[in-house]
């Protein structure tokens, strides 16, 4: 349930079915289903502006304006299967001006209507009982649990699809950490080979100098001893 004097907005699949909302001044919905079978009550708000954008975003759901002035604006299949109440006294105004009559058409060039209910021409008992009739219905109502079905289906796939790419992207680190592993096994290595390479060299050295100047000294102490 929202209870709001300022704005509110509905972004995403799904993202307020069910969900009840009163005394906003303006709601807006995006998104496939965001509003399926929930509620919009004017609720005494003076202006009420509602525009519906998303695909099948207010099927099952229900408008009620109680009085003041209400606007709804539909979209595209925004509006299809959604219910809007006009009590007495209310200003129900509905764009497209097709779907405004009670009992209007179903759709207004490509864009889908809502079943519009006015009280001054059901009676005042019936339209008010047929509004917490529905508000019970739309909780049961057929076409939102299949609607509840393919959101349910679609998020475990996206999930399946996420769980995927993690994977993947477990594996390319792994294949990326061995690869570096193997880089540095091998750098080591060629240091090692070198390092060893440079002390046989040095050592060659060594003894080379060592011998020339072991002869050296030997031919140094015979002559020092002949004479």
């Amino acid at each position: 349930i929202i209870r709001s004097k300022v704005s509110v907005y509905v972004d995403g699949d799904k993202a307020a079915s069910q969900a009840e909302i009163y005394g906003a001044p303006s709601v807006r919905v995006y998104g496939y289903g965001g509003l399926t079978g929930g509620l919009i009550d004017s609720n005494g708000t003076a202006i009420l502006k509602i525009k519906m954008e998303g695909d099948l975003a207010g099927k099952g759901g229900l408008i009620i304006c109680r009085s003041g002035q209400c606007k709804l604006d539909c979209l595209s299949s925004a509006c299809k299967d959604m219910m809007f109440f006009c009590a007495n006294g209310a200003d129900c105004k509905i764009t497209p001006r097709e779907c405004q009559q009670p009992r209007g058409p179903i759709k207004a060039a490509e864009i889908w209507c809502p079943i519009i209910t006015d009280e001054s021409t059901e009676g005042s008992e019936k339209f008010w009982g047929y509004i917490e009739q529905r508000k019970i219905d739309r909780l049961k109502d057929e076409s939102y649990s299949k609607i509840m079905e393919k959101f349910a289906f679609d998020i475990n796939r996206e999930e399946e699809q996420l769980n995927l790419m993690d994977q993947g992207i477990v594996s390319d680190i792994e294949i990326s950490g061995m690869k570096e592993m193997n880089n540095g096994w091998n750098i080591s290595f060629f240091t090692w080979n070198m390092g060893l390479f440079l002390g046989v060299i040095i050592f060659i050295i060594a003894m080379i100098i060592c011998y020339f100047g072991y002869n050296h000294f030997k031919l140094k102490r015979e002559e020092l001893l002949y004479y």
